[in-house]
């Protein structure tokens, strides 16, 4: 055994005591202790030595005493001038455990009352010792004795004859079903004829894809999701993506490829169209259920083609070849899928409910009428599932379920165009209720959900509710306590407004601040760089908060309108910008500041939202090398592109005029560059010909010749060779 190095902080003179009768023991003991208050002053200088004995061919183990003091100095939170050698010491000790990838040689040691919490983040899981005095007596002494000489503390026993075992069959294979995002609901009603079209389609091995089209809220989601969980035991993979609460391809994409087996390709910047055909590889095989819910944010609003490669190439290759099924649910048709229309991938108009399965539906959730009375304001408002819903509960909640009082509700005057105007009707009563009956807590967790455009995570919300209030938004809800929060949640889950989902915060590591600075400045390369941190202040696991998009559509409407709605983003932004290292890791990593874009456009602070964190953060710069790294290095074409759409309140026509013009013909040119990677050209040569006439009158040449040329690039690619 060669020497066992210890490594603390000068806390105190009685500290630096403990720590010597701890060496003194040690040494006592039979073990090579090594101690800087053993030495007077070595000739190569104390920082010198102490990287001498760090090295593995010099010290088998370092002991790490672990205080407050400890830690502080650790993580650099003292003044620059105090604990140099610690700080010192601790970044050695982190390159090697970068390098080395397993510990086997640091110790975390506790003396004197010292608890895990003063044991660094990056060793904190490993195995520790808590001393109370230095003697063989001492369990947790002993144990580190045997530890450091490497004699186990019991002699394993020779080996047995081998008995004889009756051995059982067991099931060694289960089928990989990912846990479900789509929308929970306790009931399907008058359903039955779909419900046996999509057992039929899952059966025949004829249909691949199958498109269900209808507005929102007569159903597609709740269909669904009833029939999937019928099909767990009938499947070999099973897998769901809702796009109204993950908005971003490029993250289902990324989840999708790592569930289905390609990693690697997944972390890689390979294109949008690599992906997919590589998904559609991998699930086409298999008796595979896949469910893309809520497809329409990533069709064209107009022809509602698909404007993402991925999905389109992953859609086309399992139209033309799939053992199992795809089911995707939208609000618009997709011609992309035109081809196969008539042989793989049949499309299906999702109907209203009929008069009779809307009365029954009312009649399920309690209230109480004649069967013409259901029937009749089930045709009134023209079945929509959503609607009927919330209205038979707000009958049943507010009124007994007297279906006479129905005439609270001003259906007659809804805009029914997508039958949304009649939920509106509906929420437009609800909210009257809910202020009537003095429930402004609940109504104050309806408006908060509109700020969002997916679930809001618990961190989120605890961000909103923390004080000062808000004026007008959140003076009901920082006052507080946990237990009136739940049951004011637990009662608009009742009433159907909102779904509980338990939610778990990711592992993101990144580089902080300092360190982003320190690489960028000196183009250090990636792979010198200091080793990744783990993100500090980690939020607990808890409760997110989902409702349907019509629900989150209504009631962000009424915020918008108050002077709350630029405040209550800012707080979001805020709050997002600081949840993740400074330079985040990873597609997941950046999701937090693709969020936190939207919610400081929102807010107004579309400059800090621009360079501080898209450009700074996000793209980590315009040069060096992590410069463009969410495109280059992770090939998130599409998040980039949705954050970069926040900066124009006129879709690729008109950017915030807040933001400086050379800020505007940087952002013009980043949207057609990525327009244009999707292959969505003509929307790319709009911008790029904006760009073009911007550096053209601010007589920035170099520039305008690289529009110019990007331009004529994009002419010659749609076939107008006279433009180009």
């Amino acid at each position: 055994m060669s020497k066992v190095f210890i490594s603390y902080s000068h806390d105190s003179p009685e500290h630096e005591e403990l720590v010597l009768q701890f060496a003194n023991a040690l040494r006592a003991h039979g073990i090579d202790a090594e101690l800087d208050r053993y030495h007077v002053r070595p000739p190569q200088g104390w920082r010198q030595w102490c990287e001498e004995q760090l090295r593995p061919e010099v010290s088998s183990h370092v002991l790490m005493i672990c205080t407050e003091t400890y830690l502080r100095r650790v993580e650099g939170k003292v003044a620059i001038e105090v604990g140099r050698g610690v700080f010192h010491e601790s970044h050695i000790i982190q390159n090697y455990l970068y390098d080395e990838k397993v510990n086997e040689r640091f110790i975390p040691v506790l003396l004197d009352g010292a608890t895990s919490e003063h044991i660094p983040i990056r060793i904190r899981n490993h195995g520790r010792y808590a001393i109370s005095k230095f003697d063989i007596t001492d369990a947790e002494y002993k144990a580190l004795c045997h530890d450091l000489t490497g004699r186990p503390a019991i002699t394993k026993p020779d080996l047995g004859t081998l008995v004889p075992l009756e051995a059982r069959p067991v099931q060694t294979t289960f089928a990989p079903i990912a846990p479900s995002r789509l929308p929970s609901s306790a009931l399907l009603i008058g359903r039955d004829d779909e419900v046996k079209a999509l057992d039929a389609a899952w059966s025949d091995n004829k249909s691949h894809v199958v498109t269900i089209v209808a507005w929102g809220g007569v159903g597609k989601s709740t269909l669904a999701a009833h029939w999937a969980a019928t099909k767990y035991d009938d499947v070999e993979r099973y897998f769901d993506w809702s796009f109204y609460r993950q908005g971003s391809s490029d993250v289902f994409v990324k989840t999708a490829l790592e569930f289905f087996g390609d990693a690697a390709l997944a972390a890689s910047a390979a294109d949008g169209w690599q992906k997919g055909e590589r998904l559609a590889q991998l699930i086409a095989p298999h008796r595979t259920l896949l469910i893309l819910d809520g497809l329409e944010p990533l069709q064209d609003a107009k022809t509602g083609e698909l404007r993402d490669p991925a999905l389109k190439s992953l859609l086309r290759g399992l139209a033309a070849r799939n053992r199992g099924l795809c089911v995707i649910t939208t609000r618009q048709e997709t011609p992309d899928l035109d081809t196969f229309r008539k042989t793989t991938a049949p499309q299906w108009k999702l109907a209203r409910l009929s008069k009779e399965a809307g009365a029954s539906l009312l009649e399920r959730l309690g209230v109480n009428g004649t069967a013409t009375e259901c029937e009749t304001l089930a045709a009134d408002v023209k079945g929509h599932a959503l609607t009927l819903t919330l209205l038979g509960k707000f009958l049943a909640e507010a009124h007994g379920g007297d279906i006479r009082r129905r005439d609270l509700v001003s259906l007659h005057e809804a805009d029914d165009e997508e039958t949304s105007g009649h939920a509106f009707r509906v929420m437009e009563a609800y909210e009257e209720w809910l202020r009537r009956d003095g429930r402004v807590v609940e109504l104050a967790i309806l408006r908060l959900l509109g700020l969002f455009d997916r679930p809001a995570t618990p961190d989120c919300l605890a961000a909103l509710r923390e004080p000062p209030a808000i004026v007008g938004f959140s003076d009901s809800l920082v006052t507080l306590s946990d237990a009136q929060w739940n049951l004011a949640v637990t009662r608009l889950v009742q009433l159907g407004f909102v779904e509980a989902q338990p939610w778990e915060p990711p592992n993101i590591a990144g580089y902080g601040e300092e360190e982003a600075r320190r690489v960028k400045a000196k183009q250090i390369a990636p792979a010198d760089a200091s080793p990744l941190q783990i993100a500090d202040g980690r939020p607990m696991a808890g409760i997110a908060l989902d409702a349907h998009p019509l629900i989150r559509e209504y009631f962000g409407g009424q915020l918008r309108r108050t002077a709350a709605w630029r405040e209550a983003h800012s707080r979001l932004y805020e709050h997002l910008i600081s949840s993740v290292p400074y330079w985040p890791e990873g597609i997941d990593g950046l999701q937090p500041l693709y969020q936190a874009v939207v919610h400081g456009c929102y807010s107004g602070r579309y400059e800090e939202a621009h360079s501080e964190v898209y450009r700074d953060r996000i793209v980590r710069g315009t040069s060096g090398s992590y410069a463009f790294y969410s495109t280059k290095l992770l090939g998130a074409v599409g998040a980039d592109l949705a954050a970069i759409s926040c900066f124009f309140v006129l879709r690729w026509t008109e950017l915030a005029p807040e933001l400086p013009k050379s800020t505007q013909s940087w952002l013009q040119g980043q949207a057609a560059f990525r327009l244009r990677a999707l292959g969505r050209l003509d929307e790319a040569r709009d911008l790029t010909r904006a760009a073009l006439e911007f550096f053209t009158a601010e007589k920035e040449w170099t520039n305008a010749a690289i529009a110019a040329g990007n331009l004529s690039e994009l002419d010659l690619m749609l076939g107008d060779v006279t433009s180009a």
